[in-house]
């Protein structure tokens, strides 16, 4: 660590996004930018992850201000931009993510993945280096792209491929060098939330940690809800107890709850319509809905609080709907929606909600997480849990904060970190400093190459029968390397022998596969898939030396190398295991 003079971090979010950092002779003096959103009025720790690019496809704003200036163009101006609002769930819901997956904009025009998510991080990273000169400038020092040690945020949950896919964007936006070990980290979400919590909850004196005691970190950010469970060890480092879960149950799920209303209203084909003659608009009427959401509690205060809902629909709609309903107007859809008035109202312009239907569009959120974390809490595998850490910006909300707390009473102590939305960028940056206070991690999956073996018919599938050198043999078999759910100590290598098939053969090439079961025997099992190759040269079978190759697997922080070395010639292959390029 010594190489480096400080820690950046930034937390990538789902519907926000910011960044921290620290120097490496003040650690704890964690420095974080206050003013996003300055220009309307606001003081905010994050900003919109949200990329405006010009119709040419060239960067033109990032966060608040790309919102502020779509909004700003006329209709016909604004659909030939490209808007990428809310993209960072698509890297969970891509089930074959690579360098040349797209996304969408908010107007269905695509563009790659890769770009996009390199925009963000490009503009980021240049605004943290102005609050880092800015930082320096008194002391009349210098920082050079070395002397930074970046940490990049990411969901426990992920696939190895988004993770991938974020490094490898992160190197496009000119974050680290490639070539300069330990420059770049990838911390995940909970974990590096659950480093904040211990560290800023026991200075605080409302935590009490021991050697062997348990507590789980429940990361509730705007697309995903991430879960693990961390043991503390003696020497102040943590192991995972069992894999990290969760799902799409984040904040934005409250969102599509509002957005059925309004489909179910004014109808769902009106409203797509509406979207893409008026996106701005759409999304201006989202973004208030987004305010709205923060501060509703579980139970409003009467008289001086209904905990009602108003939201503007915005002008245009009120002559869109009416053009596309047959002269049906906004009061009157409303109006047969709910003749009573029980749940919605239009009153003075305003779209009214009750407090009782704006509650009920967190049920299906909330109901996902605890149904989740229900099970988990009485496992023995986990049990006994002493402390639940709730984190991520949808952790804020006051009603999910309470049916948390409701659920679990009296089975551990549920704790909500102050600012619970900064602990991930707090703890990235801690972790940067110390990427060994996580001790051990369990696979995600089970890792294994493909062999030979002897055929035995009572044993092995016809289908993978083959005369090799004068005997039958079973091909395609899985060693397995690692199974899934197996701790694994960063930096943890697995390693084996293996000879050659046939004597004229001149390399091995070991193929790296991998599957979410923990039992699996053939490497064209369903659900197995190949996710790594490496080749070494062997000694010819006349030069008298042995030609049994070491296979060794190595596990990082977050990534997985493969070494190859030629026993009898010392011929040495490396890879990293390349999940977007299988």
């Amino acid at each position: 660590m010594a190489e480096f003079l400080l820690v950046a971090a930034i937390d990538f979010g789902t519907t926000f996004s910011g960044y921290a950092f620290s120097f490496t002779s003040s650690k704890d003096d964690i420095i974080m930018n206050k003013n996003w959103g300055s220009e309307s009025g606001f003081q905010l720790h994050k900003t919109e992850t949200s990329v405006l690019l010009n119709p040419e496809g060239e960067f033109k704003a990032f966060g608040f201000e790309a919102s502020k200036v779509y909004a700003d163009l006329e209709e016909s101006d604004a659909k030939k931009h490209y808007y990428f609002h809310r993209f960072k769930m698509k890297l969970h819901t891509e089930k074959t993510l690579s360098e040349d997956t797209t996304i969408e904009d908010v107007n269905g025009k695509k563009l790659p993945a890769l770009d996009i998510f390199a925009h963000a991080m490009r503009f980021l990273k240049k605004h943290m280096l102005k609050a880092i000169e800015l930082t320096v400038a008194d002391d009349e020092i210098t920082i050079e792209d070395d002397d930074i040690r970046w940490v990049l945020t990411v969901p426990a949950i992920w696939d190895d491929s988004a993770k991938q896919f974020m490094r490898q964007a992160a190197y496009k936006a000119g974050i680290a060098s490639e070539s300069k070990k330990g420059q770049l980290l990838i911390a995940l979400e909970p974990e590096a939330a659950g480093i904040f919590c211990r560290h800023d909850l026991t200075k605080k004196k409302l935590v009490n940690l021991k050697p062997g005691d348990r507590y789980m970190i429940v990361d509730c950010g705007g697309g995903t809800v991430d879960i693990t469970v961390h043991e503390l060890n003696k020497n102040d480092r943590v192991t995972e107890v069992t894999t990290a879960s969760g799902g799409g149950w984040g904040g934005t799920k409250v969102d599509q709850e509002f957005l059925k209303l309004l489909d179910n209203i004014f109808g769902v084909e009106i409203m797509a319509r509406y979207k893409s003659a008026h996106p701005t608009e759409y999304l201006i009427i989202l973004n208030l809905f987004e305010t709205k959401k923060r501060s509703t509690v579980p139970s409003p205060h009467p008289p001086h609080d209904s905990g009602a809902v108003v939201i503007p629909l915005g002008y245009n709609f009120f002559h869109f709907y009416p053009k596309h309903k047959e002269g049906c107007t906004v009061k009157q859809a409303i109006e047969l929606y709910d003749h009573d008035y029980e749940q919605v109202k239009f009153t003075n312009g305003m779209f009214r909600m009750y407090h009782s239907v704006m509650k009920s569009f967190f049920k299906p959120a909330i109901n996902s997480i605890l149904a989740h974390l229900s099970p988990l809490l009485t496992q023995e595998t986990i049990s006994p849990l002493k402390y639940i850490f709730m984190v991520g910006g949808f952790s804020e909300s006051p009603i999910l904060q309470h049916a948390v707390k409701e659920r679990f009473k009296g089975a551990c102590t549920v704790l909500v970190p102050d600012g619970c939305g900064l602990s991930i960028v707090r703890g990235a940056v801690m972790f940067g400093h110390n990427p060994s206070s996580i001790a051990a991690r369990r696979s995600k999956y089970t890792y294994g190459t493909s062999v030979c073996v002897p055929f035995e018919p009572e044993h092995h599938p016809a289908r993978l029968r083959k005369w090799m050198e004068g005997e039958l043999k079973c091909t395609n078999v899985f060693k397995k390397f690692v199974e899934a759910g197996q701790l694994v100590a960063v930096g943890e290598v697995s390693e084996h022998v293996f000879s050659p098939i046939w004597e004229v053969q001149a390399v091995m090439g070991i193929g790296i596969f991998r599957t979410e079961e923990k039992e699996v025997h053939y490497c064209d099992d369903e659900g197995v898939t190949k996710c790594g190759d490496v080749d070494v040269a062997l000694p010819s079978a006349v030069s008298g030396l042995t030609r049994s190759v070491r296979v060794i697997l190595t596990f990082a922080e977050t990534e997985i190398k493969v070494d190859a070395i030629a026993l009898g010639s010392g011929e040495r292959a490396s890879t990293k295991i390349d999940f977007l390029h299988p």
